[in-house]
Formats: structure tokens, C-alpha cells, sequence
């Protein structure tokens, strides 16, 4: 008897999914296998150009590091440079 009043609940709960889902894709640049070297290699020449006040080489490095690799150990440090980078650039 119960089970029926957890229909809506469930439902919503997956429309949300669903909804989560398309909102949260992956951009264009971020498709095709990943590795490790690359993940390295984007990260140390992004943090090079930042470090070095190349900020609109900074943008497309570290972007491509968050959006293909979301679990790489940077990614964090990577979007704060971004939206540093970002400022800098005068668009916050």
C-alpha cells in the first residue's frame, strides 16, 4: 500500500537524473580517450602560461584539463587559475 505514495517521489527523482544528465555533458573538447600524460602535459603547460601572466594561452589548457578530466588530482587548483586567469582577462 505504501509503495504507491513513493511514485511521484520516484519519478521526480528521475526526471532530475535525466535532467542532471543533459545539463552536465561534456563539452565538444572534451570527447575522444583520455591519458594520463596528456592530463599531465595539459596541466604543467597551463600552470606554466598562468605563472608566466599568459593568461589567454592559460584559458584553453586548463579548460581543457576540467572538462576532460574530471577526476585529475589538479582540477581543483586548475579552476581556480581559470577563474583567476579570467579576471585578469576582464572576464569575470
Amino acid at each position: 500500500m505504501w509503495r504507491w505514495h513513493w511514485m511521484p517521489i520516484l519519478s521526480l527523482i528521475a526526471a532530475n537524473c535525466n535532467f542532471w544528465a543533459a545539463f552536465c555533458h561534456a563539452s565538444p573538447s572534451s570527447t575522444g580517450p583520455t591519458s594520463t600524460e596528456e592530463a599531465q602535459t595539459i596541466w604543467r603547460e597551463g600552470r606554466k602560461a598562468f605563472l608566466d601572466a599568459r593568461y589567454e594561452e592559460t584559458v584553453p589548457y586548463l579548460q581543457r584539463l576540467i572538462d576532460r578530466y574530471p577526476g585529475d588530482l589538479h582540477r581543483d587548483d586548475a579552476m581556480l587559475m581559470l577563474g583567476d586567469a579570467y579576471f585578469h582577462l576582464g572576464n569575470t
